[in-house]
């Protein structure tokens, strides 16, 4: 077991691409926190994850909310004490053109897809710090770097998440 004594914390853990994270996390040994909004979900990862000896815990919370990240964290460090993986899976999409995009629309892709990613990881990072680093993992997709006339709003936030992961890097 890979992973064996290591953390891991997924945004948007309780469905879909975070999900399939999470098992693998825990099938290769780590503690598994997996946060988003809608509580049965991710009460049903964690469910999966005891089931096959693992062990998770379910953070409920919504990333553009940064008391709920803080309280994500503050969680991490008083169970575990230490975060060695996070994965920013967390993400919606709008497909509307262009000029039929509001602000409002914008906006809240911007605060999920990519401001989220930015404030989960520079509030995890001290963390992970005080035990030597991790590694994190930003989710993006084909679009932020290809662009579809459909889904500007999304494929700019995944552009950025693109260069925010090589900056960061």
């Amino acid at each position: 077991m890979k992973l064996t004594g290591k953390t891991a914390l997924i945004t948007g853990g309780g469905t879909g691409i975070g999900r399939g994270a999470a098992l693998a996390l825990a099938r290769e040994g780590a503690k598994v926190a997996v946060m988003g909004r809608r509580p049965d979900p991710l009460e049903e990862t964690v469910e999966l994850i005891k089931l096959n000896g693992g062990a998770a815990i379910a953070c409920p919370g919504d990333v553009t909310i940064r008391a709920d990240l803080e309280r994500t964290c503050a969680l991490l460090e008083n169970e575990w004490g230490r975060l060695d993986v996070l994965i920013n899976n967390a993400g919606t999409v709008i497909f509307k053109p262009f000029l039929e995009t509001t602000m409002k629309e914008f906006d809240h892709v911007f605060r999920v897809d990519l401001r989220s990613v930015f404030e989960t990881t520079q509030l995890v990072v001290p963390l992970m710090m005080k035990n030597g680093g991790g590694s994190i993992v930003n989710i993006s997709s084909i679009l932020g770097v290809l662009g579809s006339k459909d889904a500007t709003a999304y494929c700019a936030m995944k552009g950025g998440v693109v260069n925010l992961t090589r900056a960061l890097a």
